[in-house]
């Protein structure tokens, strides 16, 4: 099936994630090889385990979310965000109704949500960090794109964000057959809804043009590519 075209500007439509446009920022040309080429860059094998416990930390905080309390070992601003089965629409990426469209660009961004806290009349996005510490690297750095792109679509759906997100690091403590113990730790992080439109626009650019952009020194993954001389990078 062909895609959409947008009948300001007659462009394919192009869809985006939170995790594409961070990719972007961090290297346009590992980002245009992604989507144009389909080189990806590589990565490890994702156990299955972080799967499972991905979703018991999801299904601790809705029973939380039932009683309208705080899980006891965490510290949060707000409260969660109460409606369960949206919630659990906006966390199923392959079908999530949370988007942001631009429809002059023709750009669409979707992603999925861990979850999401209010405070009086505003939404503020909750990401959940499963890792076994607590890494030492500017977080906004690595997740205010990410972070941002949510806010931006909760905005779209006509839930006002107040420039925040916040970033959950859950780490496992103790195990046995009974069960796991988490040690928890939130960070503030600044969002910026403007910056992600920004970011799509020129990420659209980056893919509507047939000569890939060049790639920065920083990007090991281009270097690598350059030493190994595989693809034309």
């Amino acid at each position: 099936m062909a895609k959409k075209t947008a009948p300001e500007t007659g462009e394919k439509l192009i869809k985006l994630s939170p995790t594409q446009l961070s990719l972007f920022n961090n290297c346009p040309r590992c980002y245009w090889n992604d989507k144009i080429k389909g080189l990806k860059r590589p990565t490890g094998p994702f156990p299955t385990i972080l799967n499972a416990m991905d979703q018991k930390i999801k299904n601790y905080f809705d029973y939380y979310r039932k009683t309208g309390d705080m899980p006891p070992n965490v510290k949060l601003k707000g409260n969660l965000f109460k409606d369960i089965a949206l919630l659990k629409s906006w966390r199923n990426w392959q079908s999530t109704p949370l988007k942001y469209k631009d429809p002059i660009l023709n750009i669409e961004l979707s992603g999925a949500l861990d979850d999401c806290l209010t405070y009086k009349q505003y939404y503020m996005p909750l990401d959940f960090k499963l890792t076994g510490y607590i890494p030492k690297y500017d977080y906004e750095k690595y997740y205010k794109t990410q972070l941002s792109s949510y806010g931006l679509m909760l905005d779209a759906k006509g839930y006002s964000t107040c420039g925040e997100g916040f970033l959950l690091y859950v780490i496992p403590d103790e195990m046995d057959f009974s069960g796991i113990t988490y040690i928890t730790q939130a960070y503030t992080i600044k969002i910026d809804i403007n910056s992600v439109k920004h970011d799509m626009k020129c990420a659209a650019m980056v893919l509507r043009n047939e000569v890939p952009p060049e790639p920065p020194e920083t990007c090991i993954y281009c270097k690598y590519h350059r030493a190994r001389n595989e693809i034309n990078v």
